[in-house]
Parts: structure tokens; sequence; C-alpha cells
């Protein structure tokens, strides 16, 4: 696949000396740098075709500033982004170094017991360009314990297997998953592939006794609760308690 270098973003050559990330951060300290700018230093170098900063800027503006925060897989990296493997490794280790010294809100202090508060939690996803599809997983309690982005990009139904869902779920001792995605065409009504993903997870989560509380579908200032819909299992969601 080829990039091309977007109108307004210049490679760091042709920039003036004080201009350049590196030479900005060294000068002005890291607050005077725009997040693409951080990532392009992270990620040192671009490609034949595309300039670093574009590759930068297009990673975040095409996937969600604070949805890559929660990205945690090198292969999907390295295949969602175009990115070599040394690439995808640095973006992954330097943003996991990131979330644990500065983690901006505590996931402990999170109580997603409502479908509401689920969109409020997520709804930095409803303007995204790209279809996002995401994994929280609570406490018996509804409180969040893990966020993770379990895939990105188109046709994201075709990929959406259990073992995707359900190996961080045991991993960080979970006791129900909340799944979460968007539609970039701002319709809010399920396919029928949504429907399709929905009763398979549904049930493989009866069979591991790992209960599926809803899935939501967000689009710009509103989402779509398979709960509140009354097409889940389970009844309790509401009342703050994931346990059956």
């Amino acid at each position: 696949m080829k990039y091309i270098i977007r109108p307004g973003i210049e490679k760091i050559k042709d920039l003036p000396v004080k201009n350049q990330p590196r030479e900005k951060l060294r000068l002005f300290g890291p607050e005077s740098l725009s997040n693409y700018e951080l990532l392009a230093i992270i990620l040192n170098n671009g490609s034949r075709s595309e300039d670093i900063l574009s590759l930068s800027k297009r990673i975040l503006n095409d996937y969600g500033q604070i949805e890559i925060m929660n990205y945690r897989n090198v292969d999907n990296i390295q295949k969602h982004f175009s990115l070599s493997f040394v690439k995808a490794c640095q973006i992954v280790a330097t943003l996991e170094l990131g979330s644990r010294l500065f983690n901006r809100v505590p996931e402990n202090n999170i109580i997603l017991n409502t479908p509401k508060k689920v969109f409020e939690y997520v709804k930095d996803m409803q303007n995204l360009k790209k279809e996002i599809f995401r994994g929280l997983y609570v406490n018996i309690k509804n409180r969040l314990i893990h966020d993770e982005i379990i895939t990105m990009g188109n046709n994201i139904e075709n990929i959406i297997v259990p073992p995707l869902i359900f190996y961080p779920a045991i991993n960080c001792y979970a006791q129900g998953i909340i799944l979460v995605h968007n539609h970039p065409s701002q319709d809010k009504k399920p396919s029928k592939e949504d429907m399709l993903v929905t009763k398979n997870m549904i049930e493989a989560g009866d069979l591991l006794r790992m209960p599926v509380l809803d899935h939501l579908i967000i689009v710009k200032n509103d989402y779509f609760s398979f709960n509140e819909n009354r097409m889940m299992k389970v009844k309790n969601f509401m009342n703050g308690s994931a346990g059956s």
C-alpha cells in the first residue's frame, strides 16, 4: 500500500531547524510539541513512501489519540498501521510505559453499571474515521479493571473470534465483559454481522462462565445498547453486579 504525503505536512528536513520536533523538544520542552510530533520522535523515521510526520499524523487522525493508548497487540498494530515490526514494538512499549507511569484516570475508579456510563467513558470514539472494536473488562461490581482495543479497521466482524475477546478477560481475572465498537457511518442500527458477533460472544461467554454484559455501538452523540434493547441474556447489568 502506498501512502501520499498529506497537504500541509512538511518533511522534517524541509522545516526550519527550530521547528523540527527534536529541536523543539530541546529548546522549548515536551509541552511545545503536538502529539504527532512526539510520536514522530519515538518512531524516528518514516518509509520510502511516507514521511515520518505524515505517518505519525495519519496514525493519530485515523485511529484516535485515546484509542491508540489501549492498543497493545504488536502484530495487529503492525498490520493496521502498515508499520515495520520494530516501529510497532516502539509504539506499544512506549504507550504501555506511559500508561503504567502516568495513567490519566485509575481504571479501578470507573464504574460501568449502565449503558449511559459506558457511552460517557468511550464517547471519544464517536468521531473516529476507522471502526474500532474494544473490550471493557469489569469485576463483579462492574468496576473497570482493564480496557483493551481488540482490533480495528474495516470488516472487523470477520476477525472477531472468542480468543481475542476472552483471553484478556482471563488474564485480568474479569467477571464480565462489555463490548464496544463505533460506526463511522454514524448509523447506530446494528448490522446482521453485529448481531451475529454479539450472539457468538454471548454463547462463548456462557461456556466460559464469563458473561458478556452489553455490546454498545457508538455514533456521534448517541449509542445503541444491546442490553437496553433487551437483546442480552444478562438481566442484572443495570444494578451494578456482573455476577449472575
